[in-house]
């Protein structure tokens, strides 16, 4: 979850605006108390420029279609012949099946 409602929290560029502590504050309560229990770590990410997401030496990987193979997708059909979405009953138990845990 961005910090901020702008989305641009800690942003260095110019022209973004920067917002009272209260207003960061207020936007952080919005999520529940039980549900901010469960984040155990918070990692700062700089925002990368898209000159560089488009750029040939590091976009590749961002820039290519998730569809035009090697993905889940693929691999999920080449295992079983179905999308795991549509796995259910015996065929599901097959390839889902769990194994025991010790010291239960």
């Amino acid at each position: 979850m961005n910090p901020c409602p702008c989305g641009f929290a800690g942003d260095p560029a110019p022209g973004v605006p920067v917002h009272a502590g209260s207003r960061v504050s207020r936007y952080a309560t919005r999520l529940s108390g039980p549900l901010r229990d469960r984040i155990d770590l918070t990692v700062a990410v700089a925002a990368v420029p898209a000159h560089e997401l488009q750029s040939r030496r590091t976009g590749g990987i961002v820039r290519r279609d998730p569809r035009a193979g090697g993905g889940a997708r693929e691999r999920q059909l080449r295992r079983s012949g179905v999308l795991n979405a549509r796995l259910h009953g015996r065929a599901l138990r097959a390839r889902a099946t769990l194994s025991r845990t010790r010291g239960r």
